[in-house]
């Protein structure tokens, strides 16, 4: 009625569609947050920091999440994996993320304990907020309340953007924790003498950069 399902408008900022604007901004987020990450672990290769390796390889996850959100990937695994779980139940895509963030904790967590109590903190609330939404709430949604997305219109979107909001306000704390991190690095500042042999003249440049 009213032409809503048909709108190009909707369709436009519907957070449950793909390639469009909720879509291109989560996007972003990702990425964002993956540049971070990078500059973190180049900082930290310059000055001999720890879990170098580890901060490169958040870089890398979070690059792949950028793509998978900007070109569907993860939609081209689910006929496959529908297929699987004809034969094996538990062969589902929301099974295997839960089993990836599992194995994502075990190898990371020595390096979440070795930050500072106030990014910890952040991490764990960021990366909560964005697991609820991304796997916990479609896990419990599917296991619990089977039919819950043959529920009418209201219902399905309601979830959907419960959802997506917690992805969303995950990775903007996730984002500000890894900026706070960044910025709480220390400052070398390295002073370069510069002679105008013309003039006789010493000219004095600073050159600021983290460690």
């Amino acid at each position: 009625m009213l032409g809503i399902d048909n709108s190009k408008l909707i369709t436009l900022f519907n957070v449950n569609a793909e390639r469009n604007i909720p879509s291109l901004y989560a996007g972003f987020q990702l990425l964002l947050s993956s540049f971070i990450l990078s500059a973190v672990a180049v900082v930290k290769r310059q000055t001999k920091g720890s879990y170098v390796k580890h901060w490169y390889g958040l870089s890398i996850v979070f690059l792949y999440l950028t793509l998978d959100e900007w070109f569907a990937i993860h939609e081209t695994l689910n006929p496959a994996l529908n297929d699987l779980a004809k034969i094996l139940p538990s062969a589902r895509l929301d099974i295997f993320n839960l089993v990836f963030v599992i194995v994502f904790v075990v190898v990371y967590l020595k390096f979440l304990l070795n930050l500072s109590p106030r990014i910890k903190s952040l991490f764990i609330l960021s990366g909560s907020l964005y697991v609820m939404g991304a796997i916990a709430l479609e896990i419990i949604g599917v296991h619990y309340f089977p039919h819950i997305y043959n529920q009418p219109r209201l219902v399905s979107q309601i979830l959907s953007t419960v959802e997506e909001l917690l992805e969303m306000l995950g990775l903007n704390l996730f984002i500000y924790a890894i900026l706070s991190h960044l910025a709480s690095l220390p400052i070398r500042t390295l002073s370069i003498e510069v002679v105008d042999e013309s003039l006789s003249i010493k000219k004095g440049l600073e050159i600021s950069h983290y460690q």
